[in-house]
């Protein structure tokens, strides 16, 4: 198991990439930001545990981002409908995977399995874990198994 953290969330996909005015999307000043700064970590804190990572290779991803507050204000005497806020965990995981990628370390075509979880914590954060399928179990392997 290969486990990395990064000090901050990636950006939604709404604030990551704008329209570029031909029909397409880019990267905004905040998804280049993001990028930037997650491959320096990477590689400063993480080269062996990027060294791990081989091409070619099957992997189950977890990640769990840490947010400060995911109950939204006023749900509880009735001022907001919605119980939780509007965090949209699934659009931040693609940056997070070419951010991955850009450090040299995996693809996300070898992403078989991505789970991602939020959680509330302070301060907000990325946990990151990767098995190899072809090397380890993966923490899945004997619920799944139970059911099949």
């Amino acid at each position: 198991m290969i486990r990395l953290e990064l000090p901050w969330l990636p950006p939604s996909s709404n604030n990551a990439y704008i329209n570029n005015g031909f029909g397409g999307r880019t990267l905004s000043k905040d998804g280049r930001a993001f990028l930037t700064a997650t491959k320096a970590h990477l590689t400063q804190n993480y080269a062996r545990q990027m060294l791990l990572f081989k091409p070619q290779k099957p992997y189950l991803i977890v990640i769990r981002f840490f947010f400060e507050d995911l109950e939204t204000k006023g749900f509880a005497t009735g001022k907001a409908k919605n119980r939780y806020k509007t965090f949209d965990g699934g659009n931040r995981t693609k940056l997070l995977e070419d951010a991955l990628k850009d450090a040299g370390g995996i693809d996300d075509s070898q992403t078989m399995t991505s789970v991602w979880q939020k959680a509330q914590g302070r301060p907000e954060k990325t946990l990151l874990w990767a098995w190899s399928l072809e090397e380890e179990r993966s923490p899945f392997d004997e619920l799944l198994e139970g059911l099949a």
